[in-house]
């Protein structure tokens, strides 16, 4: 996530300080061991630049990979240590940075009587500023715990948010000790060893005081893009950053308050956390709130995102909730656990008090405390949103409530919402209770007040008794299999759930698809595969459904070895055509060994829609099919075609997601003329919904329309928006209008990903945002000049034509290719370029120059060449070339001796150092015996510029290590 105050964030991890604290069984001393670990602590982008050295007793020496920043390895009671650290600020901007000391993780011991205890409890801890170690090193232990200001132990860790000037120095010494009062209590008992982890971080942005020629306040409120915290004040420091700023926030550990708690923004006064809030699995707790509106953790969120945290603790307030008071636009919640005691006097909830705005989303989130609201007048009280309000949008996705939920005689309870009020809409999903629910209007299962039509909430997939059943219905044979399946799906039935016993063999059965009737009360229809596998099928499991709370729920089950004849709209083994059914969910699902065919044909599901209309819905369809396969089978559709779906959206409120599936061995045919072609190894056509295809994996598939076999494997057949669909490839947004002028208005436009169709393009200049073009082998890219100032570039698998020397991607940060096809020669330039597994195919006399790239990686590459390969030359300006080449291989088909050298063809790699000092890194290479060698210094002027090979330095040329001679003739003999 970036914006412009995020783009001029620096960050990087300075220093990490491991310290194993323990103690031994003794009755006079303990000790601990230490260790380091440590990242790179310099941080360089344009001339912002922090160091960190430690004085190692003779000089100052980077922190970087250091193990004995902590020396002493035998501790006892009254042993001390200092490590003496310097910060610097040794580029030309001024910086805001924050250092911490913390405790990451700690390990509880048992001493020699069996108490359970913490090293935390005794070891003592301080930091002291200005103690420069080179020339005002203590002079001995008592000293330098006598100048610890305030010592303290060592879980209260250590904060400093502060500015540096350039050229500031900032000194500090550490000084760590264990009391000489310490006893018995804090040996271990040799077994039950207590450990510390102490994590020392340093983070630095750019201070607002530099001018960029129009004032000083450009970068006013650029904070770290990434802020670690592990402390309570630092939750405090991070969380108000964040008000109103583009900014990550992310737990490094649990974290217990221990004052009352000012919730986050304030929507009286336009406040809002706009930022994102990582709990990274841990807990705050401790939370403790009273008296006031708006009460949670986060009081007001708006376009913000909340995720991965549980919360722990009491609130009490006019609008309360664990987590979020009040959550406004594009927000969404996520994996998070409320443990908070909520009491409110006008609305409560577990999770979210009240809902404004479009397009909200609360997804994967418990509430395990008791939830209650006193209001003697309407209000609202659930187990996860207390109110919706009027014209809001909000989607509870697979949400569980486990507390007690009460409101009052008055009050509107519900489990997952207590009141949506007039004209607002969204979906509730895959929703499960076990608290009791209290109240006395509008009491439910699911939410508070029952809202059938289009003016509130649609209830779907709540844990509510179905209207037939009390609990599921196993089945394992083709009769009842048939029969329960139909009672499930029966009008009035509700929500229903089907287990598979075992296998069953319709082979001498009749199929009739079973259709979900949700306009007359069905409900969702879960089928609980259990592993097993239905054969010899002839038609799809289910014909699909339409509209109320509908939806079709297939687990855990496989369909092999069948012939299978869709409807005349859809055609699929599992789901024929799903219409305006709210959840449509396909897990661990297989096709096997079977035929497909109808006419939107796809292997698991033919065709499915949402319902656009307003004056009796809408209805989002959401179908979601994961880890599914299609395996030694045959999809034919009279239109679309696709390996898993057929159409699997005709509506801008359908929303389907296909992610970490197969299709493997399959033939995918459509009898649609080839002029429309829409079959694909994934999806045969996508149009108005919103489809996200991620991590499929496709092999040997072969697509086939009206006699024509495709010439490549298309991962879908068409994409046709005529509204506002959009179809995303691994992240990637394919680009509807799929033409050179499309493409740059896409990218010059909102657009930062783009998925490119098969054709022909023409790379167009962006600067100032980063870039990724994606697409097949077939997708052609041609590259002239374009300029890409203040950016980066990533090309996925797509076939890059170079257009001859001093052509490339010009003015760039980094370009990184990744699986893709290089054709043509052309320059490499900007600060990094990367090639990852990618394809160099180079005629006669085309080459990759390295030219003015300073930092050029090859990773796993093929170089299919007529002669040589890269070529580690510089003809203009004085850039420095660092170049690695690793587990590449070189195919060259026919020697070449053009260049400096005349008897003696060129190496895989040339180097030539006239205008650059060059840094070659080579292994794991392998090249064919057209080549002289693997690398070749071919040219070598005495002119200060040095080449440095796999660390050897040389002054002449050479090959592959050995040194070499040039006569007048340029004829070379090898020393």
């Amino acid at each position: 996530m970036t914006n412009k105050n995020t783009r001029r964030a620096f960050l990087a991890s300075l220093m990490a300080l491991l310290l194993c604290v323990s103690s031994l069984l003794s009755t006079t001393y303990a000790w601990f061991t230490d260790s380091v670990t440590s990242g790179n602590n310099v941080i360089k982008s344009g001339n912002l630049d922090i160091e960190l050295e430690y004085w190692d007793g003779d000089s100052w020496e980077d922190v970087a990979g250091k193990d004995d920043i902590l020396t002493n390895e035998l501790w006892e009671p009254g042993v001390t240590e200092v490590a003496y650290l310097k910060v610097k600020n040794a580029g030309s901007l001024s910086f805001k940075y924050q250092l911490g000391i913390n405790i990451i993780s700690e390990t509880a011991g048992k001493n020699a009587a069996g108490e359970t205890f913490l090293l935390s409890d005794y070891i003592q801890f301080g930091v002291v500023e200005g103690i420069n170690g080179e020339n005002g090193a203590y002079a001995n232990r008592e000293d330098a715990i006598a100048d610890v200001t305030g010592a303290k132990k060592i879980s209260a860790g250590y904060t400093k948010a502060a500015s540096m000037a350039s050229g500031d120095v900032l000194y500090l010494a550490l000084v760590v000790y264990m009391p000489t009062t310490v006893d018995n209590t804090a040996n271990h008992d040799g077994t039950n060893k207590p450990e510390i982890n102490l994590g020392i971080s340093a983070y630095a942005t750019q201070y607002t005081e530099e001018n960029d020629s129009f004032g000083t306040d450009y970068d006013a409120g650029a904070w770290m893009e990434a802020m670690p915290v592990y402390t309570e004040a630092e939750l405090v420091t991070a969380l108000n950053a964040a008000v109103g700023e583009d900014i990550l926030v992310v737990l490094a550990k649990d974290i217990v308050l221990t004052e009352a708690w000012t919730p986050i923004g304030d929507k009286d006064a336009g406040e809002y956390f706009t930022g994102v809030l990582d709990g990274n699995g841990h807990t705050i707790s401790g939370l403790d709130i009273a008296s006031n509106d708006y009460d949670a953790l986060i009081s007001a969120a708006k376009d913000a995102t909340i995720k991965n945290l549980t919360v722990e603790g009491t609130v009490d307030g006019v609008n309360a909730a664990g987590i979020v008071a009040r959550l406004e636009g594009n927000s969404v919640v996520e994996n998070c656990v409320n443990k908070v005691a909520v009491t409110g006097t006008t609305k409560a909830g577990g999770i979210v008090s009240n809902v404004t705005g479009a397009d909200a989303k609360i997804v994967n989130c418990t509430n395990d405390a008791d939830v209650s609201c006193s209001r003697a007048a309407a209000g609202g009280v659930g187990g996860i949103v207390g109110y919706v309000n009027g014209n809001a949008s909000v989607d509870i996705i697979n949400c569980t409530n486990n507390g007690a939920v009460t409101g009052t005689d008055n009050q509107t309870t519900g489990a997952v919402v207590g009141y949506a009020a007039a004209n607002s809409s969204g979906l509730i999903a895959g929703f499960t209770n076990s608290g009791t629910i209290t109240g006395k209007n509008y009491v439910g299962d699911g939410h508070g007040r029952w809202l059938e039509d289009a003016n509130g909430l649609v209830l779907a997939g709540y844990c509510g008794t179905p209207a037939n059943w009390s609990e599921a219905k196993t089945v394992d044979t083709p009769a009842e299999l048939k029969t329960t399946l139909t009672e499930a799906a029966a009008a009035g039935s509700g929500d229903n759930t089907i287990v598979l016993l075992g296998d069953i063999d319709m082979t001498d059965t009749a199929w009739t698809p079973i259709s979900v009737d949700g306009y007359h009360g069905a409900g969702v229809v879960t089928v609980e595969g259990n592993g097993a596998t239905i054969k010899g099928l002839d038609a799809p499991l289910f014909a699909g459904g339409f509209a109320g709370k509908s939806g079709i729920v297939i687990k855990d089950l496989t369909i092999a070895d069948s012939t299978i004849v869709g409807g005349n709209q859809g055609g699929g083994a599992f789901i024929d055509c799903a219409d305006s059914m709210h959840v449509i969910t396909l897990e661990n699902c297989h096709l096997l060994n079977s035929s497909v065919s109808g006419e939107r044909a796809g292997g698991l599901i033919g065709w499915c829609s949402g319902y656009a209309k307003l004056n009796d819905g809408p209805v989002k369809a959401y179908v979601t099919i994961s880890d599914c396969s299609v395996v030694d089978s045959k999809v034919i559709g009279n239109g679309s075609a696709g390996g898993i779906a057929g159409h699997p959206g005709a509506s801008d409120y359908t929303y389907t997601t296909i992610e970490d599936c197969l299709v493997k061995n399959v033939d995918v045919i459509s009898y649609e003329p080839v002029s429309s072609w829409r079959t694909g190894a994934i999806v045969g056509t996508a149009n108005n919904g919103h489809v996200v295809i991620n991590n499929v994996t496709v092999e040997d598939v072969t697509l086939t329309q009206d006699g024509v076999t495709a010439t490549e494997t298309k991962l879908y057949g068409r994409f046709v928006p005529s509204g506002t669909g959009t179809l995303t490839i691994d992240g990637n947004e394919v680009l509807a209008n799929a033409t050179n002028a499309g493409l740059e208005a896409a990218l010059t436009g909102s657009q930062n990903d783009v998925y490119l169709p098969a054709g022909n393009y023409t790379l167009p200049s962006v600067s100032g945002k980063d870039v990724t073009i994606a697409g097949s082998a077939d997708t052609v890219i041609t590259v002239n000049k374009p300029a890409y100032h203040g950016s980066d570039v990533t090309f996925e698998g797509v076939t890059v034509v170079g257009s001859g020397i001093h052509t490339g991607v010009q003015h760039v940060n980094t370009v990184t290719y990744n699986g893709a096809t290089i054709k043509g020669e052309m320059c490499l330039y900007g600060e990094k370029v990367v090639f990852n597994g990618c394809t160099f195919e180079l005629a006669k006399g085309q080459y990759i120059w390295t030219y003015g790239a300073k930092v050029v990686e090859f990773n796993n590459c093929t170089f299919n060449t007529a002669g040589k390969a890269i070529l580690i030359y510089k003809d203009g300006g004085q850039i420095d070339n660092t170049v690695t080449v690793k587990g590449c291989t070189f195919n060259a088909t026919a020697g070449d001796k053009a260049g400096a050298i005349k008897n003696q063809n060129c190496a895989a790699i040339e180097i030539d150092n006239y205008q650059s000092n060059i840094k070659l890194e080579c292994s794991e290479n392998t090249y064919n015996s057209n080549f002289s060698g693997e690398w070749r210094i071919k040219s070598f002027y005495n002119n200060g510029n040095t080449v440095t090979v796999n660390g050897t330095a040389y002054s002449q040329i050479a090959i592959d290590g050995k040194l070499m001679t040039i006569d007048a003739n340029q004829n070379v003999t090898v020393n």
